[in-house]
């Protein structure tokens, strides 16, 4: 896969076998919506969907969808969302983030989370 922009502008994103690239912004405070419309079409397009919605997916199949995802969060928001086990609680906890205003150190998030699970 390859970098974009320093900046928090385009990240290009290259599946291995495939000469199709996909364009994905970074997640700013302002673009939540556009941005998830983005990463779900990119995992769908890759076929990491089941990441998401699947508990029994290969290793380097989880590991290569939160790549995907980790790539086009600012490092802050990375450094939350990080300690994640999986590329679904690492969607869900920027949702509760973004939607509903919740830090990422409050508990109700990962009461949030646990409930999920």
């Amino acid at each position: 896969m390859a970098g974009g922009s320093k900046d928090g502008g385009l990240k290009e994103l290259v599946a291995q076998g495939t000469d199709v690239p996909f364009q994905c912004r970074r997640l700013t405070e302002t673009n939540y919506t556009t941005w998830y419309i983005m990463i779900e079409t990119v995992l769908r397009a890759y076929e990491h969907w089941d990441a998401i919605n699947k508990d029994t997916v290969g290793e380097k199949k989880k590991y290569t969808t939160k790549g995907i995802i980790f790539q086009t969060l600012p490092e802050n928001v990375l450094l939350q969302v990080s300690k994640h086990k999986n590329a679904e609680y690492v969607l869900e906890s920027i949702k509760v983030w973004r939607v509903f205003g919740i830090p990422f150190e409050n508990d109700i998030l990962d009461f949030w989370l646990f409930q999920k699970s």
